[in-house]
């Protein structure tokens, strides 16, 4: 048990940290100036927890009894029995003293609580103190809490958003005009992450506006960005993983996939089987990330490729959504991380876990083209010939080429968004296939396009009577087609 004299102010700092992807570990702060002396030892007082999700419960475990005797008019401070528990449970702290507590530096300190959590979840151990849920102002309150020293912890009842560090939270009197004061409210905050990731398409795509287009052949690469969290120290399970999910119009390059580490600018590829792992299911694909051996970085990134085949979807108002989730585990000291080779995958929905999601959207078009008679529009012509390109020379090869059928239709599909030229290569029987290229702009909008061709008198053989071929010199209506500019939007 440690005696402090009345008129020596006890001064505890913990060194603070303010980087990226580093747990800060910050001594309590007061909130107001309102203060009470210290009578009887037993005040207490309110804490305010600054940070977390809306909802979630946080938990105070007291390490450190501080008691004042009014007779002898001294502090004395001794660890309480859940904290004398821990450090009998762990060779390294059996010998550790108050006084080697206050004074442990960030990293030890880290480390410490890391195990501490560990213990407490282990055992099941009851915390003191139990916050009121945190407001939408990001905020938990402990009322009524006496004057010690506390760890406090995520409690893993949350709705998945956030990662907890442990942070300490002293409540210690203090000395002004000889007399032991305490405030009567203080405040900390604590040190959450939240991994994030983004998706983004970075080539193989035409922007219309601010759309991405693909035609179908196109080679689409893909970025995924994942912020890595900052699990505690002595966490038993460090799930993370990420899942990309193709629509059917998408085939997957499995072997275009590159996963690196990112420290700013600085990258570095990761290795396959040791840290990080890919399996594949179905239009589905899996990184599980080996976190020890991933957490030095700040982000994890996934490169890929896949080609817009025939299946993509055209016409449609849904489209085809690709989303990636991102997976992690933010109860970490609730059971163990998971191993690509089980067979049961903890979802977003599971207890204790969390995710973050993000999609890409590629719009694809199509030409639907409609010829009719100019004089009579219910006559559908059938067995026009036409070719698209993508030069207004129409030299190389076409995109395609197409016949229309009975009803006078034919179409092209899966087109990005720019300029086409179409020509017609053979009309239908009786009439004289257009002379001038047809140019048309694919783009977000649609509508249908009317042109006609020349007036021209062919001949044609009709029909035979009495052994002899009749000829009949005919002379044909103008004819013309209707363009029509359809598209649809596909999620990728």
């Amino acid at each position: 048990m440690k005696k402090v004299s009345k008129l020596l102010a006890v001064v505890m700092a913990f060194s603070i940290m303010v980087a990226l992807n580093v747990a800060v570990f910050a001594t309590t702060t007061k909130t107001d100036g309102t203060k009470a002396n210290v009578v009887n030892g037993g005040e207490t007082v309110k804490i305010n927890v600054l940070t977390g999700n809306e909802n979630d419960v946080l938990n105070a475990y007291k390490v450190v009894e501080t008691i004042y005797d009014k007779n002898t008019n001294t502090i004395n401070r001794n660890f309480t029995a859940t904290f004398e528990q821990f450090t009998a449970a762990n060779t390294e702290y059996k010998t550790m003293t108050v006084d080697d507590y206050v004074k442990l530096n960030e990293t030890k300190l880290k480390e410490v609580l890391g195990k501490f959590v560990s213990y407490v979840r282990t055992n099941s151990v009851n915390p003191e103190y139990v916050s009121t849920n945190i407001s939408n102002e990001e905020k938990a309150e402990f009322e009524a809490v006496a004057m010690g020293q506390y760890i406090i912890v995520g409690s893993g009842n949350t709705n998945g958003a956030y990662i907890y560090q442990a942070v300490t939270a002293e409540v210690e009197p203090f000395v002004e005009n000889d007399e032991y004061k305490i405030y009567e409210q203080y405040s900390v905050k604590m040190k959450v992450s939240k991994p994030t990731v983004e998706k983004d398409i970075i080539n193989g795509t035409a922007t219309d506006g601010n759309r991405q287009t693909a035609s179908v052949g196109d080679v689409i690469t893909y970025k995924l960005s994942a912020a890595v969290p900052i699990y505690p120290e002595g966490a038993t399970d460090t799930t993370l993983y990420l899942g990309d999910e193709l629509s059917e119009g998408l085939t997957l390059d499995l072997n275009s996939i590159v996963v690196k580490g990112e420290n700013g600018e600085n990258s570095k590829n990761l290795t396959s089987g040791n840290q990080y792992t890919i399996k594949e299911e179905g239009q589905k694909f899996y990184v599980d990330l080996n976190y020890g051996k991933i957490k030095t970085y700040t982000t994890v990134t996934v490169e890929y490729k896949a080609t817009l085949n025939e299946k993509a979807k055209v016409g449609t108002a849904v489209g085809n959504e690709n989303i990636v989730e991102y997976v992690y585990k933010n109860s970490p000291f609730d059971g163990t991380t998971y191993n690509s080779e089980d067979s049961d995958r903890p979802t977003p929905d599971t207890p204790g876990f969390g995710d973050d999601d993000d999609k890409e959207i590629v719009y694809t078009f199509g030409v639907a083209i409609e010829k009719i008679d100019k004089d009579n529009n219910a006559v559908k012509l059938k067995n026009a010939k036409f070719k698209l390109y993508d030069n207004k020379e129409c030299k190389g090869d076409a995109i395609k080429e197409i016949v229309t059928n009975e009803n006078g239709i034919a179409s092209f599909e899966g087109l990005k968004a720019g300029k086409y030229y179409l020509v017609e290569t053979m009309a239908p029987s009786g009439y004289k296939k257009l002379l001038e290229t047809i140019e048309i702009v694919v783009n977000a909008a649609s509508g249908i396009y009317t042109i006609t061709a020349d007036k021209t008198e062919i001949t044609t053989d009709i029909e035979k009577e009495n052994g002899y071929k009749k000829v009949t010199v005919e002379k044909k209506k103008e004819q013309h087609f209707q363009l029509q500019v359809e598209w649809e939007q596909h999620y990728l």
